[in-house]
């Protein structure tokens, strides 16, 4: 159920404030602390490069006694060893300073991203647990089969999993890169990046259907841009026509059984694939198989920001991305029982 303005601003103040509070002080004093930390070791860090100023340019005066000039000075070139000491500290002191303040920073972040996330989640899915370093398994990528080929890359994170209002349910943000065909890398063209979803659709079926989309016929015209998808029918099934003129113009639909897909993707069915497509701005795939549904959609950012400033405007942006992915599940009407399964 979707909250309301008040009800999120309620649970903000309630919930959330006293800790992103905390957050916000420790995040202000990093540069602080980071600062008064490299400032306490500078001293250290100077007499440390005064001498091993001292024996690089020592060092120098050997070489060039045994090789160039076929002697060595007498007396250290001091001035010049202190001036390179000083630089070569405050470079190291800079450095360390810079290290210093970007590891803090990530770890506050993964901090309060997983704080965050895991208190967002409970108002929208309580079921649901989520996971900031796991993602969805190969093995179910592959079972998929909306990307036929053999993987080479495969990675992600930001997992969520469990029940959503009885449906079983897990997605995650997945990046996946075939194999390598020619030696010069993965082909972009055939890889994923982006979120993958896989839910249990509370309906039956022996064969696989693949919805797939395609603007073949908005470039090349209806003649080419179908002789095209039939073309690649041996990777999915057969094409099939559906009656909905809108979806067709949006999705080719191969299946092993026609009755069957028909039996799938129904009218309703097909209108919300539609919106679902508008949605988002990359194509969006589908697969029905085993009585579940995979869902890719790309995305090339982050679809987790939910770190801004840490106000109520902020987290009410993340949850309304969040509830985006959920909404899949109304969506598609995968809470209804109207189809029991044998």
């Amino acid at each position: 159920m979707t909250k309301t303005h008040g009800d999120l601003r309620a649970f903000y103040n309630t919930k959330l404030a006293p800790t992103l509070g905390k957050f916000q002080k420790e995040r202000a004093n990093i540069k602080r602390r980071v600062l008064h930390n490299s400032l306490r070791k500078s001293p250290r860090t100077f007499v440390f490069a005064f001498f091993a100023g001292v024996v690089f340019i020592y060092g120098l005066e050997i070489w060039r006694a045994i090789f160039d000039v076929g002697y060595m000075k007498e007396n250290l070139p001091l001035p010049g060893v202190a001036i390179f000491a000083a630089v070569l500290a405050a470079y190291m002191v800079f450095n360390n300073a810079i290290s210093s303040y970007f590891e803090e920073r990530k770890s506050l972040t993964v901090r309060i991203k997983d704080f965050l996330i895991k208190k967002v989640l409970k108002l929208v899915a309580p079921e649901m647990i989520y996971h900031q370093w796991q993602h969805v398994p190969i093995e179910q990528f592959e079972k998929s089969g909306i990307y036929p080929v053999p993987v080479h890359l495969y990675g992600g994170g930001d997992c969520f999993s469990g029940k959503y209002e009885g449906v079983d349910l897990i997605f995650s943000k997945l990046h996946a890169y075939p194999t390598a065909k020619t030696g010069r890398g993965p082909s972009r063209k055939s890889s994923f990046e982006g979120i993958f979803f896989v839910a249990d659709f509370h309906k039956d079926f022996r064969s696989s259907t693949f919805v797939i989309p395609t603007s073949d016929e908005l470039v090349f015209g209806k003649r080419i841009g179908r002789l095209m998808k039939k073309l690649t029918s041996f990777q999915w099934g057969s094409l099939t026509r559906m009656e909905c003129l809108e979806f067709e113009k949006m999705f080719a639909v191969y299946t092993e059984d026609a009755v069957e897909a028909r039996y799938i993707l129904s009218p309703k069915i097909m209108e919300r694939m539609v919106a679902i497509q508008r949605r988002f701005p990359g194509n969006v795939a589908f697969a029905f198989h085993d009585s579940e549904i995979y869902i890719t959609i790309p995305l090339k950012t982050d679809f987790i920001k939910p770190l801004c400033n840490l106000d109520l405007a902020c987290v009410t942006a993340f949850y309304q991305q969040l509830r985006l992915f959920f909404d899949l599940v109304h969506d598609l009407n995968l809470t209804s029982r109207i189809w029991t399964k044998v």
